[in-house]
Order: structure tokens, then sequence, then C-alpha cells
């Protein structure tokens, strides 16, 4: 199979395996590279084309991510047309997401969320995924704990607050939180 970066989240098939290799070791570095460079392009695919609604294309899109990375590490993942397959599983993802809780996608996405799902992203260079591991290392170890759990541990709200004895509402506005402060810490550190 031909090297294809662009289908495959800018990696080559030698950096593919290294990715797979860096998560059998526990290295979760490219991981969340790959991770951050394409949250925002599902995220705002699932607005557009699903008509999800802001929270549920962000929950979907941390749901796929932890589904992508199990199956990356289980081996079930080739090098190919990666980010097809990937949008796929979100899109999927969310259908299963409606059909449980008995919901119809939203008919119209919100002003905000329409700019949201039509921005461009160009990804990220090396400056800036330097600044997003400064980033992290300033979060509290609460905001880490609580990030690792939901995203790479792959535990959904619920069953952390059930942990913790708290509303899963609470859980969900520090999980927003914790994500504000990182995303503000990132800001600081790089500016265009």
């Amino acid at each position: 199979m031909t090297d294809n970066p662009i289908q495959n989240f800018g990696l080559k098939a030698a950096e593919f395996a290294q990715l797979r290799a860096n998560l059998l070791r526990g290295d979760e570095a490219l991981f969340e590279r790959v991770f951050v460079k394409h949250f925002d392009d599902c995220r705002s695919y699932l607005m557009r084309q699903c008509t999800a609604q802001a929270d549920d294309a962000y929950d979907i899109t941390l749901e796929t991510i932890i589904a992508f990375r199990k199956r990356l590490v289980e081996g079930k993942v080739d090098y190919g047309n990666l980010r097809f397959y990937f949008t796929k599983m979100a899109k999927d993802n969310y259908l299963k997401f409606l059909d449980k809780n008995k919901r119809e996608p939203t008919a119209e996405l919100t002003e905000k969320e329409a700019d949201r799902a039509a921005a461009d992203d160009s990804g990220f260079d090396e400056d800036q995924l330097t600044a997003l591991d400064s980033s992290w290392s300033k979060l509290g170890e609460e905001c880490k704990k609580l990030l690792k759990s939901h995203i790479y541990d792959g535990l959904q709200l619920k069953v952390i607050a059930q942990t913790l004895n708290e509303a899963e509402t609470n859980i969900r506005k520090r999980k927003e939180r914790c994500m504000d402060k990182l995303k503000s810490h990132f800001f600081e550190l790089y500016i265009p």
C-alpha cells in the first residue's frame, strides 16, 4: 500500500507503525498529537453532517478517540484511509447514541455552532505541540486525573461521578473547566 498521509491523519505508513508501537509501550505522545490535531475536525463533522449538538459531538468524538485507540492497540486498525474509518466510527457512535437516548438529530445548528462547524482547522505545527505539552504540565493534578480518566481510560462521566460520589453535572462542568484551563494555558504560550 502506498503512503497517503492526507487520508491517514498526516501519518506515513512508517509513522503509523511507530504510533502503534509507541502505544504498546505506553508512550501516548504521538497519539495525543494526532488526537489534538483531528479532534475539532471530527466534532465539526458531527455538528455539520449529523446536526449533533455541540456537547453531544464533543462527547461522541472523545468516545470515538478512546475506541479508536483501543483498536489500534489491539491491532484491529491497519494503515489505509484512517480518516474515513475514524469519521465513520464517530458517525456510527452518534447514531447509536441517538438510538439509545431515543433522540432525533437537531433540526438546525445555533449560529455559534455553525460558525465553529464551518471553521477551517489547518492543524498544529511543532510550536503549537510544544505549547500544548507545556500547557498540560501546568494543569493541576485533579484536572489531569479527570481528563486522563475520561479521555484515555475511557470512563464515562457518570462512572467517574459515581466513583467520586458527586453529581454527573458537576463532573461534566469540572471537565469543561479543565479543558478551558488547558486551552487558556495553550493560548498564553502560543500566540500566532
